[in-house]
């Protein structure tokens, strides 16, 4: 009899440690995709642009048509760019694009961030 009381109370034990690992491997599955649907930051933007020998090679620009101030975030290319790109991207995006007034909360955004070349490749880094 002490055998099948065991038993009987091992069973919460056993439905609970399956409900946490299937809501954890759900949780996984859910964060993988995610992080596969959202295109990586500044991606758009061709590597040649981002080639570096030093800091003072990279600028930051905004990543689209809004700003920081406007939901937007930036990227880092290199300084020799900086004029096309941002012509590019003022064709791009033209007068009609409307940014909210909201401050963005992207890393990019973050106080003290600067264009850094790092391994040859202008990055933004705090």
């Amino acid at each position: 009899m002490d055998l099948k009381l065991r038993r009987i109370a091992l069973y919460p034990a056993l439905a609970l440690a399956a409900a946490a690992v299937f809501l954890f491997y759900g949780h996984l599955q859910r964060s993988a995709s995610v992080q596969k649907a959202l295109p990586a930051p500044c991606s758009h933007i061709a590597d040649s642009l981002k080639i570096c020998a030093k800091d003072s090679d990279c600028g930051i620009v905004r990543d689209g048509c809004c700003p920081c101030t406007g939901l937007g975030r930036q990227c880092a290319i290199n300084t020799l760019h900086l004029r096309k790109y941002n012509e590019s991207l003022s064709k791009e995006c033209g007068s009609e694009i409307i940014c909210p007034d909201a401050l963005s909360q992207d890393s990019s955004c973050r106080k003290g961030v600067k264009a850094r070349c790092v391994e040859g490749v202008c990055r933004l880094a705090p």
